[in-house]
């Protein structure tokens, strides 16, 4: 084990002795690629929450709804896996909420633009992504088709303009494809640190009704209208590992360091 891995499981150990909460009953998870490799991880992850009594919705009923155990689930990036996989959600009863990159769309984009996609996004795996006609019916399926900009930049790193544009630029390319407004957005990265509050008002003055974070530990916070916390469901670990992260409280943490307490 690398000396930083070491050091994020001594934090997350020590979070899990001083910060273990219940499970809360607002809970938003995100999720990036999933191959038919994954599938049976991903429908016990489904399964456990439906078992549990969570009632699956979409962005606006998680913001919307003050009561009940909900469950909002969504992935991010571009993935033609996705697609793949439609028979999979229907099969769980599971609606999804799709953040979608838009440079890298399949059919539009060529080749280096879509390996520098996926090196921004250090994914490691298969790298197809979505066509245009992919994404038509992933909507038309009963899903919901969001924003997570044009090029996946670090939009707390760039100039606000140009951050602006990358915004606006995917949500006019997603609503040409689906021909309906696109109103959720889930920045790239996730931290506090990619995204300012002026890029908030921005996204909630032209169009957007909700915008996600990605960040652990912060679904222990009460919620705020139109801003969804999201913690990342690992495919890769147990059942129980991953509850355990979303019982951790890491706010505090987050805000003193702006990192994760969970890993």
């Amino acid at each position: 084990m690398s000396l930083k891995r070491s050091i994020q499981m001594a934090i997350r150990q020590v979070h899990k002795t001083v910060a273990y909460r219940d499970v809360p009953e607002k809970l938003g998870l995100y999720f990036h690629e999933l191959e038919e490799s994954q599938y049976s991880i991903f429908s016990d992850c489904i399964r456990y929450w439906a078992d549990q009594g969570y009632d699956f919705v979409s962005a606006d009923e998680f913001v919307e709804r003050d009561d009940g155990k909900t469950l909002f689930i969504s992935f991010d990036d571009n993935f033609k896996s996705w697609h793949a996989a439609l028979p999979l959600f229907e099969s769980l009863g599971a609606k999804v909420t799709f953040y979608v990159n838009t440079l890298p769309i399949r059919g539009k984009a060529d080749a280096d633009a879509i390996d520098g996609f996926f090196d921004r996004i250090r994914h490691a795996g298969e790298r197809v992504t979505l066509s245009e006609d992919e994404i038509r019916e992933i909507a038309a399926a009963g899903h919901t088709i969001g924003c997570h900009s044009h090029s996946h930049f670090d939009l707390g790193a760039i100039s606000e303009e140009k951050a602006k544009s990358e915004i606006m630029i995917s949500k006019e390319i997603l609503e040409d494809i689906i021909q309906q407004p696109v109103t959720d957005f889930s920045y790239p990265f996730g931290m506090r640190r990619n995204f300012t509050d002026d890029l908030r008002d921005f996204c909630l003055e032209n169009g957007f009704r909700t915008v996600c974070n990605a960040i652990p530990g912060r679904l222990h916070e009460a919620p705020t209208a139109r801003f969804i916390n999201r913690s990342p469901w690992d495919l890769s670990q147990t059942l129980s590992y991953n509850i355990e992260n979303i019982r951790i409280d890491g706010r505090m943490f987050e805000q003193m360091t702006g990192r994760s307490a969970v890993v």
